[in-house]
Protein backbone atom coordinates (compact mmCIF):
# COMPACT_ATOMS: atom_id res chain seq x y z
CA UNK A 1 0.00 0.00 0.00
CA UNK A 2 1.49 3.03 -1.43
CA UNK A 3 0.26 6.32 -2.56
CA UNK A 4 -3.01 5.55 -2.61
CA UNK A 5 -2.46 2.47 -4.58
CA UNK A 6 -2.31 -1.24 -4.07
CA UNK A 7 0.48 -3.50 -5.63
CA UNK A 8 0.25 -7.22 -5.86
CA UNK A 9 4.11 -8.47 -6.86
CA UNK A 10 3.52 -12.15 -7.24
CA UNK A 11 2.38 -13.15 -10.86
CA UNK A 12 2.24 -9.75 -12.92
CA UNK A 13 2.43 -6.51 -11.41
CA UNK A 14 -1.65 -5.39 -10.87
CA UNK A 15 -2.12 -1.73 -9.41
CA UNK A 16 -5.40 -0.92 -7.72
CA UNK A 17 -6.55 2.39 -6.94
CA UNK A 18 -7.90 2.39 -3.11
CA UNK A 19 -11.34 4.26 -3.84
CA UNK A 20 -12.07 1.65 -6.04
CA UNK A 21 -11.29 -1.02 -3.51
CA UNK A 22 -14.90 -1.86 -0.85
CA UNK A 23 -12.84 -4.36 1.58
CA UNK A 24 -9.42 -6.54 1.36
CA UNK A 25 -9.29 -9.10 3.74
CA UNK A 26 -5.99 -11.52 3.96
CA UNK A 27 -6.58 -15.33 4.26
CA UNK A 28 -3.78 -15.73 6.51
CA UNK A 29 -1.82 -14.26 9.77
CA UNK A 30 0.27 -11.14 8.29
CA UNK A 31 2.84 -9.27 9.73
CA UNK A 32 2.94 -5.43 8.58
CA UNK A 33 5.52 -2.60 9.52
CA UNK A 34 4.21 0.61 10.06
CA UNK A 35 5.78 3.75 8.84
CA UNK A 36 7.37 3.98 12.30
CA UNK A 37 8.74 0.60 12.41
CA UNK A 38 6.41 -1.24 15.15
CA UNK A 39 5.70 -4.23 13.08
CA UNK A 40 2.14 -5.66 14.11
CA UNK A 41 0.81 -9.66 13.53
CA UNK A 42 -2.39 -10.98 12.30
CA UNK A 43 -5.26 -11.29 9.82
CA UNK A 44 -5.72 -7.71 7.96
CA UNK A 45 -8.75 -6.20 7.01
CA UNK A 46 -8.83 -2.74 4.86
CA UNK A 47 -12.05 -0.94 4.98
CA UNK A 48 -13.87 2.31 5.10
CA UNK A 49 -10.33 4.03 5.46
CA UNK A 50 -9.48 1.50 8.24
CA UNK A 51 -6.39 -0.99 8.77
CA UNK A 52 -7.71 -3.58 11.28
CA UNK A 53 -5.44 -6.16 12.46
CA UNK A 54 -6.84 -9.10 14.30
CA UNK A 55 -5.28 -11.13 16.71
CA UNK A 56 -6.08 -13.52 19.54
CA UNK A 57 -9.37 -12.95 19.26
CA UNK A 58 -9.03 -8.87 19.40
CA UNK A 59 -9.03 -6.29 17.01
CA UNK A 60 -6.84 -2.68 16.37
CA UNK A 61 -7.93 -0.19 14.41
CA UNK A 62 -5.57 2.60 12.33
CA UNK A 63 -7.13 5.09 10.18
CA UNK A 64 -5.41 5.06 6.61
Amino acid sequence: MYDDELEFDEVDTITFDWDKVTELRSRFDQQIRFANGEVKQGFLIVKEQHLVIVSSGSEQHYPL
